[in-house]
């Protein structure tokens, strides 16, 4: 099926609800169709601008630019694939009172709330009340980022997580495992 409709807008950032954002979208002058999602966007010459989604804004479909496609695809191709890494936690987003940062620039963590038997977390010694405040050295502020950081490459690997236990700020080193795509 081929469709042809104007460029309404030419815009970003747009925020894409997983704490992230998307730098630059192309809006299409037509609402979401599933026929055309998926589907590529071509100028007059059929260069390829990007992937129409099925999301909308005003009544105008978003379009996924080629040139962030193309770097999403070559990351995930860098990093290992689409594979997810596992520590066996829950975590909640925190702000830490003035008192338990010590002296740290991190002001803000995951307070961890549960964790799987087994887990690399277990076996790294980690506990529930523990902060995890960086992740290799990268801070944590929230869940979405440390999803984003056990992606791919970092399977197998051991990192170093930085905490806070009560007042004290420990580094500990954990095994990154892979989670397993089996749903029981």
């Amino acid at each position: 099926m081929a469709l042809v409709t104007n460029v309404a807008v030419v815009g970003g950032p747009l925020r894409t609800g997983r704490g992230s954002s998307i730098e630059r979208v192309i809006r299409i002058a037509m609402a979401p169709h599933g026929a055309v999602t998926g589907g590529a966007l071509v100028d007059g010459s059929g260069s390829w601008l990007g992937f129409v989604t099925g999301a909308a804004i005003r009544d105008t479909a978003v379009v996924l630019p080629a040139a962030i496609a193309v770097a999403a695809a070559r990351q995930i191709v860098e990093r290992g694939g689409a594979r997810q890494g596992f520590l066996g936690i829950s975590t909640m987003p925190v702000k830490l009172p003035e008192r338990q940062q010590a002296g740290a620039a991190a002001t803000r963590g995951l307070l961890i709330t549960g964790i799987t038997s087994e887990s690399p977390a277990d076996n790294g010694g980690l506990l529930v009340g523990d902060v995890i405040t960086a992740f290799a050295g990268e801070p944590i502020n929230d869940p979405e980022t440390l999803v984003t950081l056990l992606r791919g490459d970092r399977i197998g690997k051991t990192v170093t997580l930085t905490l806070m236990r009560g007042t004290e700020r420990k580094d500990v080193d954990v095994a990154v495992g892979e989670r397993s795509l089996r749903r029981d």
